[in-house]
């Protein structure tokens, strides 16, 4: 009997491990499917959304290990993305674009990255804050977060975000709302001010 469930356990495990690794694939190819378009913002943003809506609970558990992988292109995109990182930021991008699509259930996700340890999807993560909170009825709990966090904030993620927030904030009037609201604390302006200089 114990050799039994010892098996059962086996086979159960397996199962769930490849379960686990073609949800990962998958979620993977979507991903490459909207970074190899990063180049044209139209499609990329209709690929984006489109992925978006695939998207379930358990592909949107494992965005956090698609950050930090993958920063080599895939054989037939190597000469789009020849240089040092491309792929790896062309893949960011579409993560966190990915991402803005799926909307609220993204929030804890991206609080978590944005309001954790520095690393340089940390400014990504708060681009997309802020659009969402553009958007959101719940824009005042989000500025509100991002208002409190602004001291713990490291200044080249604020740059980071405000840099094309401020182009995306020249036509459209929620964004400009999202930024006016910002600026009010001492950190964003700061990183803010020096953009326009």
């Amino acid at each position: 009997m114990i050799q039994f469930l010892r098996v059962l356990l086996g086979r159960t495990w397996a199962l769930s491990f490849k379960r686990a690794k073609e949800a990962n694939d998958a979620l993977s190819e979507k991903i490459h499917w909207v970074a190899e378009v990063i180049s044209g913002p139209p499609e990329f943003e209709r690929r984006a959304g489109a992925a978006a809506k695939d998207l379930g609970q358990f592909e949107l558990a494992g965005m956090e290990a698609q950050i930090h992988v993958e920063s080599i292109p895939p054989k037939h995109l190597e000469e789009k993305f020849p240089g040092l990182g491309q792929w790896l930021t062309a893949r960011h991008f579409a993560i966190f674009e990915i991402l803005f699509f799926v909307g609220s259930p993204a929030l804890p996700f991206l609080k978590k990255v944005a309001f954790g340890p520095y690393d340089w999807s940390q400014g990504n993560a708060i681009e997309i804050l802020c659009r969402i909170a553009a958007q959101d009825a719940n824009q005042h709990e989000i500025v509100s977060s991002l208002s409190m966090a602004a001291p713990t904030l490291r200044h080249e993620a604020l740059m980071y975000a405000l840099g094309p927030l401020k182009a995306r904030a020249s036509h459209d009037d929620a964004i400009r709302q999202v930024i006016d609201q910002l600026i009010t604390q001492p950190e964003f302006r700061e990183a803010y001010q020096e953009l326009a200089v």
